[in-house]
């Protein structure tokens, strides 16, 4: 594995904390003139502690933390920088005068170019990823000073010095940071950077943005080297997190690595041992870490998305330390931290996550502190319409954007929307759908019947977690629906917005004939050091004439950014859970028809799934989780103490936001005509007659043989029980299981608590027994095919065996369900869903029925470069084109797509409306002209 390293000066460096602040004290002065140096910058490196001279060159630090080692940076324009290493061990320590050597500046020679200097650029942008990182935080990072930084290269290494000291701020933490850079090497595979750094604390009024500093500090430091060493002097290892693995001597450099961790613990690496790794030195506040060899860490309180093994999904980092040790104070700072080379997750933090070293973690976050973290789960939506106003018969074609106030939660958030036509005069809600949400955006549209009636309508879009924040602050727009017989009036006082600058859409003629082929490109410009120009956009066009250019409500350039102040909670914080699929929820009735508190099995008919729930006293449940489209059937039953179902569910209707919106006010003038304004088009459909069909089997598989079970989702099993060779006495699987399948194993072991400290007693696992392993990774569980969330005890035991066909054990990984599979499937297939016909719930077993999300309808316009299609047909379309998701070349910056103008001559309106990939709204309004 090739190793890379980040070094910086600034950590040959202790502190460790008193409750009293010391001080530092002397006077700068001119080494040849001997005069004082007024406002020469002094700060101990890596820390928020410095200060400047004053006019008699004295200078005093305060607030400094003793017994300490330092370096003590000292720098003046002009002057070469000096650094002095000291030792503070009492409350004071007097450095006496210090003497500045003026700097040898030799001039260079100045190019003047008129262009940019493109080659200069590149390497700036690669010195960003490997000096300040490749992440969220980075992206927070701006150098203010990049043109005092020189570039050189030879072959794949990249070279930098610069000529004053980076200023950077650094949003994501709440710093201003001083880097003095002194050397930056980086090649394919390995960098080095060495300087002096200061640190300010930046300040601001906003509360929540000073909240999310603080939070975003916690994060950068609990996964860090320093945290590591300071738990291993705290002897709290495991109870800050980490895990600490070596390799096996014998087996060093000579097995190649699985892509599963488990498969390799006890085969090429072992628990690494920490009995006896901390020893102090002669110097106060100074120990002596020991690791020997390369160690594997694994820090067990956080997830990733990026996965070095498949089924381990923690932050995983490799440490050697050149000498076989490491010194550091008593809160895990470094002394020698260039013998300190680390890989992985701890190596992808740069200076983007670089905390001074007099940085004090919070041991634990308050309540109120919870409480004002909460808004970073804020979501905000805009919905784009084809049109600004509607007739009976059409569609509402609309496209969602979600904005989220940490964009790095997008994939943590809601996968669920909720889009309403809603009556407000009669506080009602006309069509409801639901929309899953990907990648932060949802698409579809509503069917305005013919015989609707007209009025002031309002769109309504929000998602579970919208409503902790305000249902006032849900996304409403209005949707004027019109007789059919009315006309809009032209505005001409209307004038479009002023446009982006960074979006343009051009077409490849200036005017085109009626039923011409149209054809529009898109082009989005850079945006300053942007790497990347994709952006998604959703694209309207429109006769003019027939849809009339008015302004019901503000576009996406105003609705869809954040507010500066984000939204309060009220006191009861989240009360509306984030929603993580199709949620709904029930009450579930014993026997008796009374509310009980049960243990549920959910039983999803068709589609085929499996869950479990708990009902509280009153009966009430919520499951979720479920993904699927139209409607599914749900059979929902307690399980009794001989594991025999009972009892119903009863559906409880999803709770609909009050209709409590201020009405939008909008100005739209129309008349009555005599005639319709809408002539719907629908392309004709060609229709073939079906040939008959006649099909043959020469055989009839029985569902008990093995060559009928090779269809199975995961293969072919290794080992099959059937029905008649469980033991149905025992109450359920869990009991009926053991000794049934070779190396299958399901015993009681021992259920530890936190910190070493007792837990909930024994607990029943299931898993494999495997010669290459010691591990005891457990077995994943499906019940007919789907899969099921839960332990396997859990599972196994809510099942009766009377229920069951036949029990099948796959020891192998699977492909189909990943490293989720590593310990081995075991299929339960049950007496009533062994066919691949859907499921029918049986008579006397109630169901439910769940509406699941809606299918977005596909646009139909003509295509008439086909010859003869839909050529006896009036083209009098008032909508030409509508294409929700045009995606961006990210390199060019463009899309082209394509349309036919109607028969009608005119203008045509296009409106397009999209996101960067930087999350920055942008807008495009133009015309193209259809003449005769």
């Amino acid at each position: 594995m090739k190793c890379h390293c980040i070094l910086f000066v600034l950590t040959f460096i202790v502190i460790t904390f008193s409750l009293q602040g010391q001080t530092i004290s002397g006077r700068v002065i001119d080494a040849k003139t001997l005069e004082p140096i007024p406002f020469a910058n002094i700060f101990l490196n890596n820390t928020t502690i410095g200060t400047t001279t004053e006019l008699n060159g004295e200078f005093l630090l305060k607030k400094v933390r003793q017994p300490a080692i330092y370096e003590v940076i000292f720098s003046f324009v002009g002057y070469e920088s000096f650094k002095m290493k000291v030792s503070l061990m009492g409350d004071e320590l007097k450095l006496g005068t210090i003497r500045l050597k003026q700097a040898e500046i030799e001039l260079g020679v100045v190019e003047v170019k008129e262009k940019k200097d493109t080659q200069w650029e590149k390497k700036l942008k690669k010195f960003k990823k490997i000096f300040l990182g490749e992440d969220t935080a980075a992206d927070l990072c701006t150098i203010l000073n990049p043109w005092v930084i020189d570039f050189s290269q030879e072959g794949n290494k990249l070279s930098a010095v610069a000529s004053e000291p980076l200023e950077i701020e650094n949003k994501a933490l709440g710093y201003k940071i001083h880097f003095h850079l002194r050397n930056f090497q980086a090649t394919n595979t390995t960098y080095l950077i060495e300087g002096n750094v200061r640190f300010e604390e930046m300040t601001d009024t906003d509360e929540f943005e000073i909240t999310a500093w603080l939070q975003n500090r916690s994060t950068s430091y609990r996964h860090s080297r320093q945290h590591l060493f300071k738990s291993i002097l705290d002897q709290r290892i495991k109870g800050e997190g980490f895990n600490l693995y070596t390799e096996i001597n014998d087996l060093v450099n000579t097995t190649t690595r699985s892509a599963f961790f488990y498969s390799e613990l006890g085969s090429t690496l072992k628990p690494y041992d920490t009995a006896g790794i901390v020893s102090p030195t002669a110097q106060p506040g100074i120990y002596k870490i020991n690791l020997k060899g390369r160690v594997e860490v694994h820090y067990k309180k956080e997830k990733i998305l990026i996965h070095v093994y498949r089924d381990v999904f923690n932050p995983v980092s490799w440490i050697t330390l050149n000498k076989g040790f490491v010194l550091v104070n008593k809160d895990g700072v470094e002394l020698n931290a260039a013998d300190v080379v680390v890989a992985g997750d701890m190596n992808s933090d740069r200076v983007a996550h670089l905390l001074p070293i007099n940085y004090v973690p919070e041991e634990t976050i308050l309540e109120e502190q919870k409480l004002e973290l909460i808004p970073l789960l804020e979501e905000k939506i805009y919905v784009h319409t084809d049109k600004p106003y509607y007739y009976p018969g059409e569609s509402i074609w609309f496209k969602g954007y979600l904005n989220y106030r940490a964009p790095v939660l997008r994939d943590s958030l809601s996968e669920t929307v909720y889009v309403e036509l809603v009556d407000r005069s009669k506080n009602s809600v006309l069509q409801s759908k639901m929309y899953r949400i990907e990648n932060g955006f949802f698409v579809g549209d509503i069917l305005l019947p013919n015989n609707f009636s007209s009025g002031s309508y309002y769109l309504r879009a929000y998602t579970n977690l919208n409503r902790n924040f305000g249902d006032d602050r849900l996304f409403v727009k209005p949707i004027p629906i019109l007789n059919i017989s009315d006309k809009v009036k032209l505005n001409t006082t209307v004038k479009e917005k002023a446009q982006d600058t960074l979006f343009t859409i051009s077409s490849n003629k200036k005017a085109f004939k009626p039923r011409e082929k149209i054809t529009l490109t898109l082009q989005v410009k850079e945006e300053d050091d942007l790497n990347s120009l994709l952006s998604n956009i959703s694209l309207s066009v429109t006769d003019a004439t027939q849809v009339v250019p008015v302004e019901i409500s503000d576009d996406i350039m105003t609705l869809l950014p954040f507010d500066k102040k984000p939204l309060g909670l009220g006191k009861d914080g989240l009360v509306y859970p984030i929603e993580h699929g199709i949620s709904f929820s029930g009450r579930f009735l014993n026997d008796k028809k009374k509310p009980e508190k049960a243990m549920l099995n959910i039983f999803q008919i068709n589609p085929r799934n499996f869950s479990m729930a708990q009902s509280d006293e009153k009966g009430f449940f919520s499951v979720s989780g479920f993904s699927f489209y139209d409607t599914a059937t749900f059979s929902i039953q307690g399980t009794g103490e001989k594991w025999v179902g009972y009892g119903r569910a009863e559906f409880v209707k999803r709770e609909v936001p009050p209709m409590n919106f201020d009405e939008i006010k909008y100005s739209l003038d129309f008349v009555k005509t005599e005639s319709p304004q809408r002539i719907l088009y629908t392309p004709a459909v060609d229709s073939k007659m079906l040939q008959e069909v006649e099909i043959k089997a020469s055989k009839i598989q029985e569902e008990y043989t093995m060559e009928y079970r090779i269809k199975r989702p995961y293969g072919k099993p290794n080992y099959v029980l059937k029905a008649k060779e469980i033991n149905t006495s025992y109450g359920n699987l869990l009991l009926a299981l053991p000794g049934k399948f070779p190396g299958l194993v399901v015993r009681l072991v021992d259920n530890p608590g936190p910190n070493g400290a007792n837990g909930e007693g024994p607990k029943w696992v299931v898993y494999l027994l495997r010669a290459q392993t010691t591990g005891s990774h457990e077995v994943l569980v499906t019940v007919n095919d789907a899969y099921v969330g839960g332990d396997p005890k859990d599972i196994l035991g809510s099942i009766n065996p009377q229920d069951v066909e036949s029990i099948e054990l796959k020891t192998g990984v699977n492909v189909l369900y990943g490293a989720s599979s590593f310990g081995g499937v075991l299929s339960i297939y049950t007496r009533q869903g062994l066919s691949d016909e859907p499921v029918v719930a049986k008579k006397n077993i109630p169901t439910l029925l769940v509406a699941g999300y809606s299918k977005a309808t596909g646009f139909n316009s003509p295509d008439y470069d086909n010859p003869g299609a839909n050529s006896n047909l009036v083209d009098y379309r008032s909508l030409l084109y509508w294409n929700p998701m045009i995606r961006t070349d990210s390199s060019t910056g463009r899309a082209a797509v394509s349309f036919f103008a109607s028969d009608l001559p005119g203008r045509y309106r296009v409106v397009a409306e999209g996101v960067m990939q930087s999350g920055k709204p942008i807008r495009c309004v133009t015309y193209v002209e259809v003449e005769n």
